[in-house]
């Protein structure tokens, strides 16, 4: 399960990975009330886990392309969530 997402890397819960390890990864980000919707895919390597069992990776040599879709995702929903958490304190807008 994924838990954090940034163009740099991400964190999931472990499940038998350990520190070093590599693997490729595909990620679908989505946003059903935006429209949104991209996948990308690239390596990553494990470069910690906790004592929670949280894994924290970052992209090896990410290309510009991944690293601008993953920006624009992060922004797409920051601003989702925002218009949400306004109408959840004005349901009247």
């Amino acid at each position: 399960m994924l838990l954090d997402l940034s163009a740099g890397g991400l964190s999931f819960e472990n499940h038998g990975f350990s520190v070093g390890a590599r693997d490729m990864v595909s990620l679908d980000l989505a946003i059903p009330c935006m429209k949104f919707h991209e996948q990308v895919s690239g390596s990553l390597i494990i470069t910690r886990i906790d004592g929670d069992g949280i894994c924290y990776a970052c992209f090896e040599n990410p290309d510009p392309d991944t690293t601008e879709l993953i920006h624009r995702f992060l922004l797409e929903r920051q601003k989702a969530d925002l218009r949400s958490a306004r109408k959840d304190n004005n349901p009247h807008l």
